[in-house]
């Protein structure tokens, strides 16, 4: 079925597992993704690395990925053109 927007991680030409992660980071699950794919993504534009940092008795300093508004908008514009699945 041919929809009116287009995914922005498959317009970059990202890979399946790229695809995976960002869906993932976009619906808020920011942990766990393989430093190389979190690059070939801030890489594409789709998302960035913001550094914070975490408190307790050892700072630590970590960075989430967060896909920007721009970018986040038009996956929800492809999510809702996509056929409900019931």
């Amino acid at each position: 079925m041919s929809t009116k927007s287009r995914h922005p991680a498959m317009e970059k030409g990202c890979t399946r597992v790229q695809i995976e992660a960002f869906e993932r980071i976009a619906t808020g699950d920011d942990r766990g993704h393989a430093p190389a794919t979190l690059a070939a993504l801030e890489r594409r534009g789709l998302i960035t690395l913001h550094e914070t940092l975490l408190p307790g008795e050892f700072a630590v300093r970590v960075k989430i990925p967060v896909v920007p508004l721009p970018v986040h908008y038009a996956w929800c514009a492809w999510c809702a053109d996509q056929p409900d699945p019931n």
